[in-house]
């Protein structure tokens, strides 16, 4: 598995653009890197408030079924090198 950048910025401009901006308040997307090679990247949500991440529940929602219904929308952790060659074997061919 390859290490997890320390900071967006060293992926511009050889994987991105520009870093990506947070639709909830313009401001860079949140993004840490965890002690176990991995990170996350993650929106400040709805209430527009950081919340380090946090992936509760919000109280006015009954269920998780979208990114946004959490305190912060987080996304998924990526694949590890194994579930990445699995899925590339398991995609039809072009």
């Amino acid at each position: 598995m390859v290490a997890c950048r320390a900071e967006l910025t060293a992926l511009v401009p050889d994987y991105l653009e520009q870093l990506p901006r947070d639709p909830m308040d313009g401001k860079t997307l949140r993004y840490h890197v965890l002690s176990n090679d991995s990170f996350t990247l993650y929106s400040v949500g709805v209430d527009g408030k950081d919340d380090g991440g946090k992936v509760t529940l919000r109280s006015d929602k009954k269920d998780y079924r979208r990114i946004w219904d959490g305190i912060d929308a987080v996304w998924p952790v990526p694949a590890t090198d194994k579930e990445a060659a699995e899925a590339k074997k398991a995609a039809p061919s072009e």
